[in-house]
């Protein structure tokens, strides 16, 4: 890591001192405006040395040889909420790309004056306006810089809600049940809620209570914005991240009434990959339609060892989220550390994290994932010839300032006092290696964790509970509920592994799923952010006919084709 890397990260461990704002809020604004004071700095010491300043160089160069802008031709509204370096950029690339397609891209930017917003210290649970130039300031300076016109939230004619006087009259409980025409808010605001909050249950108090109010007014906002901006540029097409989040999740559901395709985005689990679907949230992985047009599809010799290095990878994590800074993976000595018993088939189940979107609205025959996790440990409690292992997601507690304040861990703790023997706990903090635990395996048991996949590829038998996006895909066990859960729990407990036949469909879903549904975009380089910039020589270098994803993602925004490669 470099010196500038090691300065960031160090930086970011500042802004864990937010945390202070839940036990004492009056120190909230000061380590707000200290943060600002820190960051600010950090801007002022590097200078031009700053990633974000050679960004901006680069540029202000490469749109010195840009193309014109057309005068006419279809307005793609580009609705970008969060100036987070890797979706502004990735929103830029599209922008220019489309420009030289015929199309004219606008952006909107929020400047500020929300009640609470999805961009800020994430241990902090309350709106950090003094922070706003941290969301918005390199934005908008990389539009200008690229010529990119733009709108923002104080421009629209009727960008204050009415609603705030009315909320702090009203209780949680109706301000739970609050509609704006046909939308319930607190239903559209609940996963940036979630995520803010970093609870599955938002729960009680001060914090909670402040953020669900400013969400919901934020909502009852941006439903307002979302019809002001369709009605006032005409444009042809949205785009946006992720779909779910309070503001994209509101412009989704306009756009829908107004039947303007929502073109969403998130970044892929490969690096540098992006993610599309359109009119439906992309942290949801749809590839139904996907699926049915590859699921025939014989893996050649290329694409299993394509994937079988990415998943080697991911497991030492070189791709997607690192969290260990080492792991442990011998065998013996982990199972003799956590009392794992060799001698007796063992049932794993990983969990999710309870404020994940990948969880929202992601349940079946069982509450929450809580509840399976009850269920299964009820089953296992009876069961002395078998064996459950717990595995408790890691990024609980080893993602930076995303610590989760409703942990799994703390449930069990406090629900059960006391485990019987043949039933075991790896928490989060844990160091084992969870692909070691998957391989002493009987079956393995998820909710919606993409690790169940990873695990039919290894030949284990893969008990579903939630609906991710490889349930019913063939290669799994899709429970159904409680009342079945018994019943399924011993015939998998019963069984040998599953036939070759789930590992050969499972490996086909993993590479469509991976490689195709995950699409490369190798322009926006994000880490290590001292190192951020944009892979472009020239802007010819987005043109047709320069790069099969670029036009495929331009065909798909301008007109409704495929946003993904089907066979040809």
């Amino acid at each position: 890591m470099s010196s500038r890397d090691t300065f960031y990260s160090k930086l970011k461990q500042f802004d864990a001192y937010h945390k202070i704002a839940l036990s004492i809020p009056a120190f909230t604004q000061s380590m707000r405006f200290l943060s600002y004071g820190a960051y600010r700095a950090l801007e002022l010491s590097l200078g031009t040395r700053h990633p974000h300043e050679r960004v901006l160089d680069q540029a202000r160069k490469l749109q010195r040889d840009s193309p014109t802008r057309p005068d006419t031709g279809p307005v793609v509204l580009f609705f970008t909420i969060r100036g987070w370096f890797a979706h502004i950029a990735t929103q830029v690339v599209l922008a220019k790309a489309l420009e030289q397609r015929g199309a004219q891209p606008v952006f909107f930017l929020c400047d500020g004056g929300l009640s609470q917003c999805d961009f800020k210290p994430s241990s902090d649970p309350f709106v950090t306006s003094p922070l706003c130039w941290r969301c918005q300031g390199f934005a908008r300076r990389l539009l200008k810089a690229f010529e990119l016109p733009l709108v923002t939230l104080s421009d629209l004619p009727t960008s204050k809600t009415e609603l705030k006087v009315e909320l702090h009259s009203l209780s949680l409980e109706e301000i739970r049940s609050l509609r704006q025409g046909e939308d319930i808010l607190y239903k559209v605001a609940l996963p940036s809620i979630q995520r803010s909050l970093l609870r599955g249950d938002p729960g009680e108090g001060k914090p909670a209570e402040r953020t669900i109010r400013g969400y919901v007014e934020a909502t009852s906002q941006f439903l307002q914005t979302a019809e002001q901006l369709i009605s006032q540029l005409r444009p042809q097409t949205v785009v946006g991240m992720n779909g779910l989040f309070s503001a994209e999740h509101a412009m989704r559901r306009v756009c829908i009434r107004r039947r303007i395709p929502f073109v969403n985005y998130e970044l892929g689990m490969r690096n540098q990959t992006v993610l599309f679907d359109r009119n439906r949230p992309s942290a949801h992985f749809h590839v139904d339609e996907l699926w049915k047009a590859w699921c025939s599809h014989d893996l050649s010799a290329t694409e299993h060892a394509e994937l079988d290095c990415f998943l080697l990878e991911k497991s030492e994590g070189q791709q997607g989220q690192n969290l260990w800074p080492t792991i442990d993976s011998d065998e013996q000595s982990l199972c003799q550390r956590l009392h794992i018993d060799l001698s007796k088939p063992t049932a794993v189940l990983f969990t999710n994290i309870l404020w994940d979107s990948s969880l929202f609205g992601r349940d079946a025959g069982f509450n929450s994932m809580y509840h399976f996790i009850q269920e299964t440990i009820s089953w296992f409690g009876k069961q002395h010839a078998f064996q459950l292992v717990i595995r408790i997601h890691p990024a609980e507690v080893r993602l930076p300032m995303l610590e989760s304040r409703d942990c799994v861990g703390d449930r069990l703790r406090q629900d059960y006092p006391t485990l019987p023997s043949n039933i075991c706990i790896v928490e989060a903090s844990d160091p084992a290696d969870s692909y070691v635990i998957t391989e002493i395996a009987h079956c393995v048991l998820t909710y919606t964790s993409t690790i169940g996949l990873e695990a039919a590829i290894r030949s284990r038998q893969v008990l579903v509970a939630g609906t991710p996006h490889y349930r019913d895909r063939g290669f799994t066990c899709d429970l159904q509920g409680p009342a079945s859960l018994p019943a399924d729990l011993a015939l998998a407990m019963s069984c040998d592994h599953p036939p070759a036949s789930h590992e050969t469909l499972a490996r086909r879903y993993a590479h469509m799923f991976f490689f195709r549904f995950m699409q490369n975009f190798p322009w926006v380089q994000d880490q290590p952010r001292g190192q951020r910039r944009l892979h472009l020589d020239h802007l010819s270098d987005l043109a047709p006919g320069e790069h099969p994803v670029l036009d495929r993602l331009c065909a798909g925004i301008l007109n409704d084709e495929p946003l993904t490669e089907l066979p040809s």
